[in-house]
């Protein structure tokens, strides 16, 4: 294995498709959503830093942006987004009702999957930009910013750090790095999206 393969970062060229996500469609989308992610990557000048698939991918994904592409954090990232959702219960109560503190109970759990709500939260409790590069054929670029990021003590609004990730639709998340890059960034921002 090379460099790049022993740390897990893909080839924006493509040649990852089946180690990555596995052959044929599945639980980690269709052909036709992989080979779309992986075009669209190479345009924006990305490659993907591969996240172990195990209900864990998007904390792993934002542990591997956070702490020099090292996934092994992902267990505090969860746990800052679940804590910020229980101190801030009533704003996560509109979306889901009275089963709220079921979902937190099976979101503290590892390898329950992330969500759009925990993104927002790994965002607000991380004081980070999130950026999600998606396989949707439509609509494939978001981005989270921190709620009232002037106000937070001891930054000021542009300041804070900038993630970057991939989402292959219907469930998986992976690493941004620039392509041919051999390590992780350490300042994400300078990806400029």
């Amino acid at each position: 294995l090379g460099p790049l393969a022993a740390a897990g970062v893909g080839d924006a060229g493509g040649n990852d498709d089946g180690a990555c996500f596995g052959d044929g469609d599945g639980p980690y989308g269709s052909r036709v959503d992989r080979r779309r992610l992986r075009l669209r990557l190479a345009r924006l000048g990305l490659a993907l830093q591969r996240c172990e698939g195990d209900g864990s991918c998007l904390f792993r994904a934002v542990s591997a942006q956070l702490y020099g592409g090292d996934q092994a954090h992902h267990g505090a990232v969860r746990a800052a987004a679940v804590q910020h959702m229980l101190e801030h219960r009533a704003e996560y109560e509109a979306f889901l009702g009275e089963d709220v503190g079921a979902y937190l109970t099976g979101m503290a759990c590892l390898g329950t999957w992330g969500d759009e709500l925990t993104l927002r939260a790994v965002c607000d409790a991380l004081r980070v930009v999130v950026h999600v590069v998606t396989s949707d054929a439509e609509g494939w670029y978001t981005f989270y910013e921190p709620e009232g990021m002037s106000e937070h003590k001891g930054q000021e609004q542009g300041q804070e750090p900038h993630v970057f990730l991939a989402y292959i639709a219907p469930v998986h998340y992976d690493s941004l790095v620039p392509a041919g890059q051999r390590q992780q960034h350490k300042d994400a921002r300078s990806l400029g999206l």
